[in-house]
């Protein structure tokens, strides 16, 4: 029940950084984790076989470690975790993540990770850096309401300019135990406004029903 995204760091997308933030603690704390690893993955002498090291992720240079930026009284990071969506923008270096619970509460931030450094080499001294930004809504926007174990997608915007991705959430549980339900609204965030925005569907009857524990993929018309 961690989240995950995969950054490709290359043209080919067969090297890159698999990220996974919070999930459930194996310990007895009984609460989810606001730790990150980055699951670097790179190719093999002559590149015909793919090396795996995991690293860890926190502020300070630290060697082996890689860093997480932090700016000054700011929070650093979305806090402790589990359940919640970490999508990519196909740009291969930033993913939003949104909602979860902290064990307790379910949660309904909306969070910017970016990875610099991208194409920095898996060494201690050039191992790329991460930074957590908290998406502040604007007056007016339509956020979705808060929940956790619901599903989100990516895919380009057809109607945007080049370049433009949409990620797509849907479902989840709200806080008390049912499923959310959005009615005819299907919520959207923007990579070119950075803004929230709800999609209404004239025929609710289409609509899918509120559940939680789901999944969503993007299935592009050129996928043969």
């Amino acid at each position: 029940n961690s989240a995950n995204v995969f950054l490709p760091s290359g043209t080919d997308g067969d090297e890159g950084d698999l990220f996974v933030y919070g999930g459930m603690t194996s310990d007895a704390s009984d609460e989810p984790s606001n730790n990150a690893r980055v699951l670097r993955v790179s190719s093999g002498p002559k590149g015909n076989t793919s090396l795996f090291e995991w690293f860890a992720v926190a502020t300070g240079k630290q060697e082996g470690v890689m860093e997480l930026l932090a700016e000054k009284n700011e929070k650093i990071s979305p806090g402790k975790l589990q359940r919640s969506t970490l999508t990519s923008f196909g740009d291969g270096r930033r993913a939003l993540m949104f909602g979860g619970d902290d064990g307790r509460d379910v949660q309904g931030g909306t969070w910017l990770l970016e990875r610099e450094d991208a194409a920095a080499a898996a060494t201690a001294a050039e191992l790329p850096s991460w930074k957590w930004t908290e998406h502040v809504p604007s007056v007016g926007e339509d956020v979705p309401s808060s929940r956790t174990g619901h599903a989100s997608v990516s895919f380009n915007d057809q109607k945007g300019s080049d370049g433009t991705t949409m990620i797509m959430i849907f479902g989840g549980e709200g806080q008390g135990g049912s499923a959310v339900d959005d009615g005819a609204k299907t919520y959207l965030y923007a990579s070119e406004t950075s803004t929230w925005k709800a999609a209404v569907r004239s025929d609710i009857d289409l609509v899918p029903k509120p559940r939680e524990g789901h999944t969503m993929t993007y299935m592009p018309e050129d996928r043969a």
